[in-house]
């Protein structure tokens, strides 16, 4: 993946995405929405700004999320809901994402960017 194509549009992605009249991340939250309990911790994959994780954080989950892109991450850790954003593409394993057991694992908007999956 290329992280400075990613960052060189992050401070307009929100904006590209309500102007395009996407609802993808609305529609993926409510077919989760039944599973989803306060305090549920919760672990986004290609969290970028966090238009996607923002609706799980309004939900009462706590949020960690993993993204590429040092742009996006910044432009997310500015929102003030997570819990914790780690700088790390999703295709280099093992993840450092914390053993806290997470309860949801969630991802919109990035799979089509792995040519490998």
């Amino acid at each position: 993946m290329n992280a400075p194509l990613h960052d060189a549009y992050a401070a307009e992605y929100d904006e590209q995405v309500r102007a395009y009249g996407s609802h993808v991340h609305e529609a993926l939250f409510g077919l989760c929405y039944e599973y989803l309990k306060p305090g549920q911790q919760l672990l986004d994959l290609g969290i970028g700004t966090g238009l996607f994780a923002e609706l799980y954080a309004r939900a009462g989950l706590q949020v960690h999320g993993m993204d590429f892109s040092p742009a996006m991450l910044d432009l997310c850790r500015a929102k003030g809901f997570t819990a914790e954003l780690i700088q790390q593409d999703v295709q280099q394993t093992p993840w450092p994402a914390p053993s806290l057991g997470f309860e949801h694992v969630a991802s919109c908007g990035v799979f089509h960017f792995i040519p490998d999956l």
